[in-house]
């Protein structure tokens, strides 16, 4: 981001989806997001970084579900993950929110 330029956040949520999958949406999602004067940052759940690190981009996560629920069964996790994409939602204030990911609810509380 530059100072003489304001570009708006577009939160992309491949969560529940290997880096293998999330690869293929690259170009588009680059594509669409200049397009639109965005930046794009992904929502991800994954474990290993590296991918996204190798391509220069913009991430934030979520825990992984399947991962966690045994360290944790007795979370609400659906209320919980809901909560933590309000706070994703509040920290970047993004114009928009492309869902490519499994299962998840944007406008949930």
């Amino acid at each position: 981001m530059r100072e003489d330029a304001f570009l708006s956040v577009m939160l992309v949520d491949v969560t529940g989806l290997e880096w293998e999958t999330i690869s293929t949406y690259l170009k588009t999602v680059r594509d669409t997001a200049k397009a639109k004067n965005m930046v794009p940052v992904f929502v991800v759940d994954l474990v290993d970084f590296r991918g996204l690190i190798a391509e220069n981009l913009a991430y934030d996560t979520l825990p992984n579900v399947v991962a966690n629920a045994p360290l944790d069964a007795d979370l609400d996790w659906p209320s919980y993950l809901a909560w933590r994409r309000h706070l994703l939602r509040k920290k970047w204030l993004p114009a928009a929110i492309i869902n490519l990911g499994r299962n998840a609810d944007w406008d949930a509380p």
